[in-house]
């Protein structure tokens, strides 16, 4: 089975978008601590994992919105067929929710399982259970577990050589900036309003009609 085309999955992710009050139908954020000691097998891993996982949420909020609709129509209701169907509709959403709820368990199960021994030890099973992620404070993992790995050597050092990296990206743009602004100082234009290589062109014609005058 085919999956949806790239465009008509964006664009039906987007008309059922979920708003950031929405917690319980969002893909909880990877913590900033776990993206610094995470490798980056991990963190792609991870990003698939959370697309699915807020597809899964845009699939519940249509779903929703079609059950408001057919409730809200009181002579539909009446009807043994539709009710039968609305019954059912109700038990596709609990199971989706369900489903949306274990997929932040996988995630936090991956995660946890490819860290380095000290990050890991750090995360207990309790982490990993949690199943009010998205109620508390909408972090994969919550903010005990993060601060717990703030600790760890392997996070510091982690952090030093972030630090670092970012020190010599913004030293090269630096570099990049004053070596773009030195090029453009050799474009400029002489005081008198005239490019250097201008006023050798008019040096020469002058120096050319003398000779024939």
């Amino acid at each position: 089975m085919e999956g949806l085309p790239a465009e008509e999955k964006a664009a039906l992710t987007s008309k059922y978008s979920v708003a950031k009050r929405a917690h319980i139908l969002q893909g909880p954020r990877l913590n900033p601590e776990l993206r610094l000691v995470a490798g980056p097998r991990a963190l792609e891993r991870d990003l698939l994992l959370a697309s699915q996982q807020s597809q899964l949420g845009s699939g519940l909020k249509a779903l929703a919105r079609g059950l408001g609709c057919l409730r809200g129509c009181s002579e539909l209701e009446k009807n043994p067929s539709v009710a039968e169907a609305l019954g059912r509709l109700e038990d596709a959403s609990r199971l989706l929710l369900d489903a949306h709820r274990d997929a932040g368990r996988a995630r936090r199960l991956e995660m946890r399982a490819d860290l380095r021994h000290e990050a890991r030890d750090a995360l207990d099973r309790d982490d990993v259970d949690r199943a009010a992620t998205n109620d508390e404070d909408g972090w994969l993992f919550g903010g005990e577990a993060a601060a717990r790995l703030k600790d760890l050597r392997c996070f510091k050092k982690c952090q030093r050589r972030e630090e670092r990296r970012e020190a010599r990206s913004e030293k090269g743009q630096k570099r990049k900036l004053a070596q773009g602004r030195a090029a453009e100082s050799k474009r400029t234009t002489t005081p008198d309003g005239n490019s250097s290589s201008s006023k050798k062109q008019l040096d020469n014609l002058a120096e050319l009609s003398i000779k024939n005058s």
